[in-house]
């Protein structure tokens, strides 16, 4: 009653969801087993560790470029790390029988299980994502508070503008879908890049901050949507 009482009243924040979500990946980085994983594929890959950067932004202008078409391959990837982390960092430390060095074993389970089941999830992830996303903003108009402000503290009409978000984004999925992948693909690219070289360190460029990485960012993101957009599949 309490978890329904803090939805209905928004005081579970974004920021609290997110600082939760990235707290349970480190926890799961943090286990020994997914340590020891992770240093042995960097020692694997040490005569090509330098050169991580460059692979990094490759594969950031690939999503940014065809991340629609390989959306499916994307979902599977990502319900299989959502469902590593949470059955390692949240589920396995319940079942007191199984040892600490095991838990990722839960993990790889737990990981297969939402994999398969993704395409289902994923829509039950978006409704919950974005009709609680809306409904946080309206009803505590933390954010944007001159347009939000007749909807603060009114639960009906903040449950209606999460309504009309969920139909909004379910009826544009395939276009957000497009325009996010762009996005993340040039953040990753713009991310990279500054391992690999530092444009602010161009004399012009010197004292603009990060400017020019979010320049970058956009140009890549602008470029990959229309790529996306243009070479969709048609129904």
């Amino acid at each position: 009653m309490a978890f329904f009482e803090s939805i209905m009243n928004a005081t579970i924040t974004l920021e609290g969801i997110f600082a939760y979500l990235l707290n349970l990946v480190t926890v799961t980085l943090q286990e020994p087993t997914v340590a020891w994983a992770i240093d042995s594929v960097k020692a694997l890959l040490a005569p090509v560790w330098a050169d991580r950067y460059i692979a990094c932004m490759v594969l950031a202008l690939v999503i940014a470029f065809f991340g629609k078409r390989m959306y499916g391959l994307l979902k599977f990837l990502a319900g299989f790390a959502g469902g590593f982390v949470v059955g390692t960092a949240v589920l396995a430390p319940m079942v007191s029988f199984i040892p600490e060095n095991w838990r990722f074993v839960v993990g790889i389970v737990v990981g297969l299980v939402v994999a398969l089941l993704v395409k289902v999830l994923y829509y039950v992830v978006v409704v919950v994502g974005v009709g609680y996303a809306a409904y946080f903003c309206a009803f505590s108009a933390t954010y944007l508070p001159q347009v939000f402000n007749f909807t603060k503290g009114n639960t009906l009409y903040s449950a209606i503008v999460a309504g009309v978000a969920i139909i909004l984004v379910l009826l544009l999925l395939k276009w957000i879908e497009m325009l996010g992948t762009a996005v993340l693909g040039g953040y990753g690219f713009a991310l990279s890049l500054a391992h690999v070289y530092n444009i602010c360190t161009i004399s012009f460029l010197s004292n603009m901050g990060n400017i020019p990485h979010y320049v970058v960012m956009g140009i890549v993101a602008l470029v990959g949507f229309i790529i996306q957009v243009k070479t969709r599949k048609r129904y």
